[in-house]
């Protein structure tokens, strides 16, 4: 279920456009408003039915997407609303640098979203 939007959007933002600094006061900041752990608190959060680690590789932004994955341990392959992974945006992005990463992380290249896309397909469309 999406969080509502307004409320996150610096999150949001901070985490699609790097800003990993900003993002970790802000993550914290949620985390503390919720009385939860910071973790479980980003890991809940979705926009559009995608969530926080779908936007930093939508951006390309590694630095974010390696704290979410190595030290939020968030899961590499999260699906969004409509099944997608992180693999796949970085793919749609042709952001070879953040799918390298995901890959080295497990990301499972054979994940299908709702359609039955794969990252694969989507790196034959763009």
């Amino acid at each position: 279920m999406d969080r509502v939007v307004e409320d996150h959007f610096e999150l949001f933002n901070a985490a699609f456009t790097g800003q990993l600094n900003r993002f970790k006061r802000l993550a914290l900041d949620h985390a503390r408003d919720e009385g939860i752990g910071v973790t479980e608190a980003i890991a809940n959060l979705r926009d559009n039915g995608k969530g926080l680690l779908h936007y930093a590789a939508e951006g390309g932004r590694l630095e974010v997407c390696r704290y979410l994955i190595e030290t939020l341990k968030l899961d590499v392959d999260s699906k969004s609303k409509n099944g997608s992974t992180p693999l796949y945006w970085a793919t749609a992005k042709k952001d070879a640098d953040t799918v390298r990463y995901l890959l080295e992380k497990g990301a499972n290249a054979d994940a299908s979203d709702d359609k039955n896309y794969t990252p694969l397909h989507c790196a034959a469309k763009t």
